[in-house]
């Protein structure tokens, strides 16, 4: 029995092996008739090979991955960079904290700081939905969608035929790569994310519609759906068409007709969306060229800023949020900016010299080209914020790290010897990008490290000294950011909105004078600067040169209507002119233009009062109250108006309501003695009285003691002064 076993399970085996031999096309009878001859190099050829598990392709995609995320991990403990965008597009962004319709409908047809870029303000939407302003949540989202394009840049890269060592190493270098940090560690920042993961899925689908053997417009479909996206993150995408177009070149596919055509709807969207931006730059007054070099110096600074870029892929040391421009005296550039076009024109005779030899150099060449070359006009047409932006890199950068994955493997394949220093020598680069990228990521922390950083790498950058003033300002250091303005301003003098800014930090100081000496400098740079018409207008407001400030603030109305706030400070003027009905006409065009204006509403209640419209004066303070309800201010009036009126009980519960939010507020322990005294209870006003005499001693004084009361208007009513001398007589 246990010999039938063991010679059925032998036969079975032994059918096995001849089956699978006869598979792999192998003479079985040879096989068995000489069995014990070796193995030739043919046979062992047809053996199946088992993949070492570190070059199996997913398990390079997680490697790759948990690198990248590793590098740019201190990310995740940053804050909101306000002064550098992070306020416009999110904390002061009220398209995007709302998220109602309306919202959405502003959303798609409002750019925000000179771009149009609605899909990442959606995003952004959703996320404040859900999480409110919680930094870690939309830095967590940047990470996670820059560790998307570092996969799909792998599966891209993949698809272009690199091996996939190879292919990982090219991907990783454009996950950790330094220059990449300013697009993931700056919430703004995230649009260069999302056009990117749409652009590098379009060249992904594009690719399989090229290689597979039957084509179908799904793909190509697929393929302009998620261009349109792309666009719609932001209008670097335009460059896709031609991308397309170089895939075809790098893949040999026969440039028929049919390749033309296909392109149509994709050429059409690029330049739609190219005007639309162009329209938007004008509106915005972006397309002008700065005053600090000529334009032919400009067009060196494109070639120079080129070479930069290119340079900066190996070199990415001494990184920087901003690039001062790099002028010797006056408005002559340095050397280098025009000896910059021969690394340019060697690179250029490169491509020429390699366009039939060898197509992957000429595909990488091109695709770094085409995807910069926006950024460099950016730099040449506009106003140059952007100069040397890091973040322009990180699309273009796709095309160097493809050459340099293609460069390795071919290397590597011609020389065996030299393939473990080759890869030993790579890995070296990427450990110190990585750790370059790592503390990175830690200047993007917050606006003073940001600030601090650019400040000691380029001790001239103007604009970073006017941009850390602007951080002093938000935190209510005047002094500090007067100092950092005047170094900016040191720098370079014709900074408009630097003066205006520097203005208003001496109004927070009380040095008005010296306001209206820096607004009417930013006024003569910029004849249509608004804030600096309205800010003047409130320093001679207070200085006393009233007619003066209605000037400025009548020319603020002219050059916007919309422009609330100067309403708000020409109906003060207004009032304190004695003109109260030209004020109340100006406080409610303030409300009519902003129904959520809360100092016009409670400006207006004051008017009012003046105009012992008591009424009229409770419903404004009323509605500011709703507005802002722990805003004491209001409510100490509300309990003044009530009192005018003749209504103590409500006058009380105002005053109690004011004293519970602020127990030290004198003008509502004031008018609480006024109430009680009123109403015969002079217990209590002794009570309230001595309250507010130990917070102000001046109220020993009498009448005299109390005239910073003044500004309640109530106080200034004959019948109230007497009330408050007898009050004050007989406690």
């Amino acid at each position: 029995m246990l010999v039938h076993t063991f010679v059925t399970r032998a036969l079975i085996n032994l059918k096995s092996t001849l089956d699978y031999m006869a598979r792999k096309n192998w003479n079985t009878r040879s096989v068995l008739q000489e069995k014990n001859r070796p193995i030739t190099k043919q046979m062992a050829e047809q053996l199946p090979v088992k993949t070492p598990f570190y070059l199996d392709s997913l398990f390079l995609g997680v490697l790759i991955i948990f690198i990248t995320c590793i590098a740019l991990f201190p990310s995740l403990k940053n804050g909101f960079v306000q002064t550098w965008d992070d306020g416009a597009y999110v904390v002061k962004n009220q398209a995007i904290q709302t998220f109602n319709q309306g919202a959405v409908k502003a959303i798609f047809t409002t750019p925000v700081a000179g771009s149009y870029v609605p899909i990442p303000l959606l995003t952004y939407a959703l996320e404040f939905k859900i999480f409110g302003l919680n930094p870690f949540v939309f830095h967590l989202s940047n990470l996670l969608l820059h560790l998307l394009c570092t996969f799909l840049v792998f599966i891209l890269l993949r698809k272009l035929k690199l091996a996939p060592v190879y292919a990982a190493i090219g991907s990783l270098i454009f996950g950790i790569h330094p220059m990449h940090v300013e697009s993931v560690a700056w919430i703004t920042e995230r649009k260069d994310l999302l056009f990117c993961l749409f652009y590098l899925i379009s060249m992904i689908v594009y690719v399989h519609y090229v290689t597979v053997q039957k084509k179908t417009f799904l793909y190509l479909f697929l393929c302009l759906f998620f261009f349109v996206l792309s666009l719609f993150s932001k209008i670097t995408a335009v460059t896709l068409p031609i991308s397309l177009l170089l895939v075809d070149y790098y893949l040999e596919r026969p440039f028929k007709k049919n390749v033309y055509l296909e392109k149509i709807p994709f050429f059409i969207l690029s330049l739609a969306f190219g005007i639309a931006e162009i329209i938007i730059f004008q509106r915005q007054g972006l397309l002008k060229t700065s005053g600090i070099l000529g334009i032919t110096d400009k067009v060196f600074l494109g070639f120079y800023a080129l070479s930069a870029y290119i340079i900066k892929f190996f070199t990415p040391f001494h990184l920087s949020a901003i690039y001062p421009y790099l002028n010797a005296s006056g408005n002559i550039s340095p050397f280098f900016y025009y000896t910059s076009p021969i690394l340019i024109l060697f690179l250029g005779f490169l491509t020429y010299y390699f366009r039939k030899k060898n197509r992957a150099i000429l595909f990488g060449i091109l695709f770094f080209f085409i995807n910069i070359i926006l950024m460099l006009q950016a730099q040449i047409m506009t106003i140059g914020v952007g100069y040397l932006a890091d973040r322009f890199s990180y699309l273009p950068y796709l095309g160097i790290c493809f050459l340099v994955g293609w460069a390795s493997e071919q290397l590597a394949s011609r020389n065996k010897e030299m393939k473990n220093f080759l890869l030993g020598a790579l890995l070296f680069i990427i450990l110190i990008y990585s750790a370059i990228s790592f503390n990175r990521t830690k200047i993007w922390e917050n606006d003073f490290t940001l600030w601090n950083d650019a400040t000691e790498k380029f001790p001239n950058s103007e604009r970073a000294y006017a941009l850390r003033g602007i951080a002093f300002t938000n935190i209510g250091q005047w002094n500090n950011a007067i100092n950092d303005f005047n170094k900016a301003l040191e720098i370079y003098p014709n900074y408009g909105w630097v003066y205006t800014n520097c203005g208003i930090a001496y109004q927070n100081i009380g040095e008005w004078n010296k306001s209206v000496e820096d607004f009417s400098k930013a006024i003569i740079i910029d004849s249509n600067d608004i804030e600096a018409y309205s800010s003047r207008g409130v320093s001679y407001g207070v200085l006393g040169q009233l007619d003066q400030a209605i000037v400025d603030l009548s020319k603020t109305i002219h050059l916007n209507p919309q422009y609330t706030n100067a309403y708000s400070n020409r109906g003060l003027t207004y009032a304190s002119m004695g003109f109260t009905d030209k004020a109340i006409v100006d406080y409610s065009k303030a409300i009519e233009i902003d129904p959520g204006n809360k100092n016009a509403y409670f400006n207006r209640s004051i008017a009012f009062g003046r105009m012992n419209e008591y009424n009229k004066a409770i419903e404004d303070v009323s509605k500011a109250i709703s507005l802002d309800p722990g805003n004491t201010l209001f409510i100490n009036n509300y309990g003044y108006y009530y009192l005018a009126k003749g209504d103590i009980d409500h006058a009380k519960e105002q005053f109690h309501h004011c004293i519970q939010l602020d127990e030290k507020k004198i003008e509502a322990l004031f008018g609480l003695a006024m109430a009680y005294y009123i109403d015969g209870d002079l217990g209590n006003a002794k009570n309230y009285l001595t309250l507010a005499t130990h917070i102000d001693s001046r109220l020993n004084h009498g009448i005299e003691g109390i005239k910073e009361l003044e500004n309640i208007d109530y106080l200034k009513q004959p019948k109230a002064k007497e009330i408050i001398r007898e009050m004050i007589k007989v406690l």
